[in-house]
Parts: structure tokens; sequence; C-alpha cells
């Protein structure tokens, strides 16, 4: 929702839907409220979304690329539609 509010003018609250996903993402993960909370409190530039709104996005698909750790088609769709997150190339791909 957040990518969509930020992309199409979705009605509703771009930073509140961002961090939701971070909480559901880690409440998935099992990561105890308490070292969530530490999480927000300790990262306060990650969990706020900033600047123009293309880094908005590379800061919402980059968390939501981080959340899709065991999905790694989801986090190619992504990276293919978006080109986030920036990733370094293999380096012993192929040339």
């Amino acid at each position: 929702m957040a990518e969509a509010i930020i992309r199409f003018g979705v009605a509703g609250n771009a930073q509140t839907f961002y961090e939701a996903g971070i909480k559901a993402s880690m409440n998935d993960a099992k990561v105890t409220s308490s070292d969530i909370n530490k999480f927000f409190a300790d990262n306060a530039t990650t969990v706020t979304l900033s600047g123009s709104n293309e880094k908005k996005i590379e800061q919402i698909i980059t968390q939501k690329y981080i959340a899709q750790f065991a999905n790694g088609l989801e986090q190619w769709n992504d990276w293919r539609r978006t080109g986030y997150p920036v990733l370094a190339p293999h380096q012993n791909a192929g040339g």
C-alpha cells in the first residue's frame, strides 16, 4: 500500500503502511515486540520515508526485499520491476 500511495496517489498514509509492513514482517519472523521497538528506536532513518518519491520507493522496496528473504521469485520480480534494491554484480558473473 505504501508504494501505491506514493506512485498512484491512492488514499492513505504511506508512512503508516510502511511501518506496519516492517512490523508485520518482523512479527512473521518471530521477532519480539521489545526487539521491534528497539529496531524502530535505533533506526529512525530506515523506518522514516524521506526524500523524493523515488527515494521513498527505494526505501519501501528495499524493506520488502528484506521481508521476502525466503521468496526469491517475489524479490526478483520486484527488482526487475523497480531496479531496487541496488545490487552489486556477482564477482564471478559472466560477462
